[in-house]
């Protein structure tokens, strides 16, 4: 009998294990669907503004309007935080060529921050009776037939076919290594001629030669035969000094000599 009762209390105990800890799995299964109820079905956590700035400033950029990042980022008033993927907002407002880097923030105020570094249209370079726009760091942006009042570089050797004739996946994004290259020293000229306020006189730059880079000075009537770029710094200011000294006489200017031995000089067109 003793065993029997045993066997009893034993089960019963083992009973009430079992029911309290259906009891605390309900509790726990309530418990989350509240949390979940606030989380994803209640407006605490949702989206109630928008902050977007192009290069820190909350203002529309050069060539990108907030507006068309609202519109990449896919953020709607009222959407769930916890739905939202930082991710996913930053390759999609990256399919703007204009953009250069992108960061989002959430806020569990309900706000969202997203600030974009955009990029600038440096220069244009000829193609197809159009002019193919490109930062500083040889990123296409756009084809366009509107010529802008920036420098035109000449010679690159990019193949630019796929803009005109290539499906969106396979187009062209970047000029080649070797005009990249070239881009470098074009972009070292504009600084150091922008450092002697010469810079505005710049209308187009010739890279076919990286031994003999050639600018041509549309407004002063003048091409200057830069050689290999070496000693920038001295080859920018002979020229200064030479625009200066035969102004408004049209002419070549010949600095693509060896300045230890030679002196830079004009000759004047015929």
């Amino acid at each position: 009998m003793k065993d029997k009762n045993k066997s009893k209390n034993k089960k019963k105990k083992t009973l009430r294990k079992i029911v309290r800890v259906l009891a605390r799995i309900v509790v726990l299964v309530i418990v989350l669907a509240i949390i979940f109820s606030i989380v994803f079905l209640s407006g605490v956590f949702s989206v109630k503004s928008i902050e977007i700035t192009i290069d820190g400033v909350n203002q529309d950029g050069e060539s990108l309007q907030i507006s068309e990042v609202e519109r990449l980022s896919g953020l709607i008033i009222g959407q769930n935080l916890f739905e939202i993927s930082r991710g996913a907002i930053k390759q999609s407002i990256l399919q703007n060529r204009y953009v250069d880097s992108v960061e989002v923030t959430k806020h569990f105020n309900g706000t969202i921050s997203i600030n974009v570094e955009e990029r600038k249209v440096k220069y244009l370079i000829n193609y197809a009776g159009s002019y193919i726009y490109i930062d500083n760091k040889g990123n296409i942006l756009e084809l366009s037939s509107e010529k802008k009042d920036i420098p035109v570089i000449l010679g690159a050797s990019t193949d630019f076919t796929s803009l005109a004739v290539g499906s969106s996946e396979n187009r062209v994004t970047r000029l080649n290594d070797d005009d990249l290259e070239k881009l470098d020293v074009v972009n070292n000229i504009l600084e150091i001629a922008k450092s002697n306020d010469v810079d505005a006189l710049i209308s187009r730059v010739d890279i076919t030669d990286d031994k003999n880079y050639i600018i041509y000075l549309d407004s002063e009537g003048k091409t200057v035969y830069l050689g290999d770029c070496s000693n920038l710094n001295t080859r920018i200011l002979y020229m200064k000094s030479i625009i200066k000294q035969e102004s408004g006489i049209q002419g070549e200017i010949f600095l693509n000599i060896d300045l230890d031995s030679e002196y830079p000089y004009f000759r004047e067109s015929v």
